[in-house]
């Protein structure tokens, strides 16, 4: 007879049991399956995997500090809370958390600014550029002017031939 477990925590002892229940007859086959994949899992970690919750606490004054307990106990804010092994000294559980909190927060910092770096092997546009940007200024203006169909069209021949060349030139 297979029998399903449940957590029950114990309020006298201050410590968490696992109980043995019977099973329930209408639990569906998908549910029974991820019950025991989940209760493998429970069996195969042993169920010593604990942590302990340790708190990088804020002061009233704005010091930062660890504690083992809530902060609030010592009138401070929660600033973060990280899981560690439960199984070693206080110190160590600080250095692992202080390595998560580093870890945090490189993954939350923004990426580096590349707007000021200089690019190796950029060239200078050639001397006429700014000429040509000049003259395909010049024709855009005169085309916005009242011409007729013709003289539209020299402008839009004209415009096209100078924007060809800054093509040509890399402009």
């Amino acid at each position: 007879m297979t029998a399903a477990l449940r957590r029950a925590d114990m309020a006298g002892a201050g410590g968490t049991e696992w109980a043995a229940l019977a099973p329930a007859p209408a639990r569906r086959k998908g549910q029974t399956r991820r019950r025991l994949s989940a209760l493998a899992l429970l069996l195969a970690v042993g169920g010593h995997a604990h942590a302990a919750t340790i708190y990088l606490c804020k002061a009233y004054q704005g010091g930062l500090f660890w504690s083992s307990q809530h902060c609030g106990k010592h009138t401070a804010f929660i600033e973060r809370m990280d899981y560690v092994p439960d199984n070693m000294p206080f110190e160590h559980q600080v250095e692992i958390a202080r390595q998560q909190r580093a870890e945090a927060l490189r993954r939350a910092a923004p990426p580096p600014d590349t707007s000021g770096l200089v690019v190796i092997g950029k060239r200078t546009p050639p001397p006429q550029c700014q000429s040509l940007t000049e003259r395909v200024i010049q024709l855009d203006a005169m085309a916005r002017q009242g011409r007729s169909a013709q003289g539209q069209e020299a402008i839009r021949i004209e415009r096209d031939r100078i924007r060809r060349l800054q093509f040509e030139l890399k402009c």
